[in-house]
């Protein structure tokens, strides 16, 4: 799918719903500056000091800003699935609050790392971590969706390296594996594919 493709269809999944879709934004944008205004009577009525408020602010930020992640990605998700969600998307999903948290937690010091290295890699880095909440809330159990399967075997059938697997799935076994291995009490033994499905 082009680029142009992509954009008419975020287009057209939108008709109607521009509206619905701003006040969406706009109400996500109002929770996070109330929990930050409410942080700061916090701060004012107990009189913390600047160490404990930056951490404060930051598990805050951090807390509040997953949880509207997770909300916002929940409505847009449906919006694109030419579903039609209400504003109650956005506090939908808070049974994946933990994972999502520690998702965002994992992404954050991932990039981290790989800044370290330079900026360029640190970059490429948050590119390719940037899907994982949406990848994430679309399939939370398998973590892949039937639609990417079969990019998922195109891009693994290019590789030049080896991959070792484990699998029951016939199609990616047929489509991406050459040698197959049994394991057997007496060590590894070379069979066939045909044998697989006897």
């Amino acid at each position: 799918m082009t680029r142009k493709e992509l954009k008419e269809k975020a287009k057209n999944s939108l008709k109607g719903k521009w509206t619905e879709s701003i006040k969406i934004i706009l109400l996500n944008f109002a929770i996070y500056f109330l929990s930050g205004f409410v942080l700061g009577i916090i701060e004012v009525i107990f009189n913390i000091n600047n160490d404990i408020r930056e951490i404060l602010s930051d598990i805050l930020s951090l807390v509040v800003g997953s949880l509207l992640t997770l909300g916002l990605i929940s409505y847009f998700s449906k919006i694109a699935k030419g579903q039609t969600p209400t504003y109650k998307e956005l506090f939908s999903k808070t049974n994946m609050f933990k994972t999502m948290l520690l998702v965002s937690i994992l992404v954050g010091i991932y990039t981290t790392l790989w800044s370290l290295l330079l900026i360029i890699p640190g970059i490429i880095a948050a590119i390719s971590y940037s899907q994982v909440h949406y990848i994430l809330l679309d399939e939370p159990t398998r973590n892949v969706s039937p639609l990417s399967n079969p990019v998922i075997r195109s891009v693994l059938r290019q590789f030049k390296g080896t991959i070792i697997s484990v699998s029951h799935d016939r199609k990616y076994i047929d489509e991406v594996i050459s040698d197959i291995y049994l394991l057997t009490h007496d060590g590894l033994m070379k069979i066939e594919k045909d044998y697989i499905w006897q």
